[in-house]
């Protein structure tokens, strides 16, 4: 977001606009950046688990001793702005954060799904999650990052114990989905009255 905010700037008090490519590559060198030092002070594990496409059409639990942090993006083009939100649960369903926040508009719903799950990352690392599956609903963002050349990839095979796994149904997320939506800049500890209904649901489903 901060490298979103900084290419806003640059076009408006330069009259420079920097391209789509060029901000996801200095957004990911600014992550890979922020992640480096995370790793010299010893707070980031070194190995991960990629997993496949899931089958349930409803949304689950993540293994004991896990979170999982489902995010979503809410895309639109130009001038418009668009939303990105997360959420973050525990072994038993259990709420624990979510975020909600606005950017400017992309060209494409891919790289509005990347920024949404580079910002995720670095959401739950410095609330100190360090065992997260991470789920979302787009197939071309969760096939890019599962690709041996992709550096996004690169980034969760060297810092992240977790899962970057594609979800069958918009079903299954329906939360981030919803905070995606809203495109207000709120972060909650305490799960927001207009969220609760979709999470107990959840819950109810859930294995």
């Amino acid at each position: 977001m901060w490298r979103l905010w900084k290419c806003r700037n640059n076009m408006v008090f330069n009259r420079k606009a920097d391209t789509p490519v060029d901000t996801i590559n200095r957004a990911m060198e600014d992550t890979k950046e922020w992640l480096d030092s995370r790793e010299e002070n010893g707070k980031f594990p070194s190995q991960r688990d990629i997993g496949g496409p899931r089958q349930n059409l409803t949304w689950q639990k993540p293994r004991s001793g896990w979170v999982k942090c489902n995010f979503d993006a809410s895309h639109h083009e130009g001038n418009r702005s668009s939303g990105l939100g997360w959420i973050i649960r525990n072994s038993d369903g259990t709420f624990l954060f979510c975020d909600m926040e606005t950017f400017q508009g992309r060209h494409r719903v891919e790289e509005a799904e990347n920024n949404t799950l580079i910002w995720a990352l670095q959401a739950a690392w410095r609330l100190g999650y360090r065992r997260v599956e991470f789920e979302g609903d787009n197939s071309n963002l969760i096939n890019a990052v599962n690709t041996n050349s992709n550096n996004l990839r690169l980034i969760f095979e060297k810092y992240v114990s977790g899962d970057i796994i594609l979800i069958q149904s918009r079903d299954c997320n329906a939360c981030a989905d919803h905070l995606a939506r809203k495109c207000l800049w709120v972060l909650y500890n305490l799960c927001p009255s207009f969220l609760t209904s979709l999470v107990n649901r959840d819950n109810v489903f859930a294995n």
